[in-house]
Parts: structure tokens; C-alpha cells; sequence
């Protein structure tokens, strides 16, 4: 799909000099976050998953501020902080109402519980920090179309996949699904695009913390489409994370709105007072 994009844009394939290393390098951490979100969680409970994978937005605004010396407002702050209370309580409610929780079946023979918790949380953490690093990363390459940066990325990851593919032996993998499956994976991979275009569009419009934020608001998606499409309902306590995520989502969401007005509206009155500052504004 980047690739078609890119040629009905006539978007060029060559990447500037002085971004080469981080497209390279947003590619490869991307894939390092994907592959180890999958270890962690095929470890780790998913009270543990959702829990760790709430600091996204600590871990964009740390790489931010440090590689780019982006610094987010005191109200993004407290939605961070907020946002990951609401996590939180959702993450937790299953111990506080005592639930039966999933335990998953480990991976590659890793069975001891003691074992699975440290390796499976390392890695859903070394995930976060790369969410964290990739939402930055985008946010350094504005001047480049988006088809752009997924169309690298996706090469890297197809380079990645059939490397794991060939060193297992396991390509015959590809084939052993049914018509259906293969319906469900062309389903989800076109809902997956759609994401990763948004996302890829938001981190270079945005700060890389205010974006990660909105992270929180896929918790809320999957608990609605749980209950239309699975019938599993929520209790009471995921019921106030999930309120407490929305409320903090739509606060920010109107505090952004209001800070950008009140920046045209003073940008306008410099304006007025300075003509020259027209010519300004349209340079920009």
C-alpha cells in the first residue's frame, strides 16, 4: 500500500542525507519493539503487558526531550500521569476482585514462572522504550511523506520476518491456513495500516508525549469490541479505568484545541501590529 501511494504521489525513493540514519534507525527499533512485545507477552500475564506498556508516553518524552529538546506542558503531564492510573486500575482489577487470571503457556521452553515474570517484563519494557524511540524518530523525519518512512519499514520487516522464517525452517508456516484465516489476516492487516498511517501522521504533527497518550484509548476500544463482538463484559473497576482513560483523552484532546486557537489568534495580532511578520508566517 506505501509503495502504490507512493508512486500515484510521485513521491521519490531517496531518502536526505541527514535523515538516512534515523529512518534506518526507527525501521530497526521498530521491529526490536514488535519482536519483543511478542516475547513478553506469550511470558507475562497481561495485567503486567498493559501495565509496562502505559510508559510509552514517559519513555517518547524522555527520547524527545532529549534528541530533540522537545518539552510537553504541565497539563500533558498530568494526562500522562492520569492516563496511566486508568491503566492501571483496569491492568489490577482482576487481583482486586479476584479473578481467575490467564497465565500464558511460555515461550521457546521457558516454563518457570520466576524465570518467564523477569524475561517477560524485560521485554515488554525494552518494547515501550521503543515505542517511545520510534514515535520521536517519526517526529525528526517531518519533511518526509509518510508512505515514505512506512514504505523502508516495511522492508525491514519482510527482510526480518523471512530471516526468522529461514533460520527455524518454519516457511511452510505461511501456508497452513484456511480461506478464512487468511480473510481475518487481510482484515487485520488493512485495520493495521490504517493505524500505523495515523500514527506515523500524528508523530509528525505533534509532540512525541501528547501522541503516545492517545496510546491509552486502544485499551478503551478493545474492552467495546470485547463486549459487542466476544460478549465478554467488563467489571466495575475496568469500567472506572476506562472512564478515567476517556475523560483524561477528551480533556487533553480540548486543551490542545484551545492552545493551538489562542496561538493563531496571537500569531494574527502580531500580524496586524507588524505587517512584516506576514511574510513570515507564509515562509514558515
Amino acid at each position: 500500500m506505501a509503495l502504490t501511494v507512493m508512486l500515484f504521489t510521485r513521491t521519490e525513493f531517496s531518502v536526505a542525507k541527514d535523515i538516512r540514519c534515523t529512518m534506518a534507525s526507527r525501521s530497526s527499533i521498530a521491529i526490536l519493539g514488535n519482536t519483543s512485545m511478542t516475547v513478553g507477552t506469550a511470558l507475562v500475564p497481561l495485567v503486567y503487558v498493559k501495565t509496562i506498556n502505559a510508559t510509552v508516553p514517559f519513555w517518547a518524552s524522555l527520547a524527545s526531550y532529549v534528541l530533540i529538546g522537545e518539552v510537553i506542558n504541565r497539563c500533558s503531564k498530568i494526562a500522562m500521569a492520569v492516563g496511566f492510573v486508568g491503566v492501571a486500575v483496569i491492568a489490577f482489577s482482576p487481583y482486586v476482585l479476584d479473578e481467575d487470571i490467564a497465565q500464558p503457556k511460555g515461550f521457546y521452553g521457558i516454563d518457570n514462572p520466576a524465570t518467564a515474570n523477569v524475561i517477560g517484563c524485560s521485554m515488554i519494557l525494552v518494547s515501550s522504550c521503543a515505542q517511545g524511540l520510534v514515535t520521536t524518530s517519526t517526529r525528526m523525519m517531518q519533511s518526509e511523506h509518510w508512505s515514505k518512512i512506512l514504505f523502508y519499514y516495511s522492508i525491514v520487516a519482510v527482510f526480518a520476518t523471512s530471516l526468522i522464517f529461514l533460520i527455524q525452517g518454519k516457511f511452510h508456516v505461511i501456508f497452513d491456513y484456511n480461506g478464512q484465516q487468511f480473510l481475518w489476516i487481510f482484515i487485520s492487516s488493512a485495520f493495521n495500516m490504517a493505524a500505523l498511517i495515523c500514527k506515523v501522521i500524528s508523530s509528525q504533527n505533534e509532540k512525541s508525549g501528547v501522541v503516545a497518550i492517545f496510546r491509552n484509548v486502544g485499551i478503551v476500544y478493545a474492552g467495546f469490541l470485547d463486549y459487542f463482538m466476544f460478549d465478554q463484559t467488563l467489571n466495575w473497576l475496568e469500567w472506572i479505568g476506562v472512564c478515567i482513560i476517556i475523560v483524561t483523552t477528551i480533556s487533553l484532546t480540548m486543551h490542545l484545541l484551545f492552545a493551538k486557537e489562542e496561538a493563531d489568534e496571537k500569531k494574527l495580532k502580531d500580524i496586524e501590529r507588524d505587517p512584516k511578520m506576514a511574510s513570515i508566517t507564509q515562509a514558515q
